[in-house]
């Protein structure tokens, strides 16, 4: 009986660490990603935070994303 109780524990305890580790991820539309706009500036930042938090995914939400090339001296 106690065997069985420890296995149902166990068993509890793996679903719900592995339920956690699937939603392990920062979502990209909390900086800023915005469809039919330039991505790049939300996407880096998520990605940096995604870096900083240690998370392994970058959600990106169904949609056109347009890129753009980062070009610094365009700003001088």
């Amino acid at each position: 009986m106690k065997k069985n109780v420890l296995f149902f524990i166990l068993f509890i305890a793996t679903i719900q660490a592995y339920g956690q580790q699937v939603h392990d991820g920062i979502n990209a539309a909390q900086f800023g990603l915005r469809e039919q706009k330039d991505a790049t500036p939300a996407i880096l930042k998520a990605l940096d935070a995604c870096y900083e938090s240690g998370a392994s995914r970058l959600i990106i939400p169904k949609g056109t994303y347009h890129f753009y090339q980062i070009m610094p001296w365009k700003n001088i």
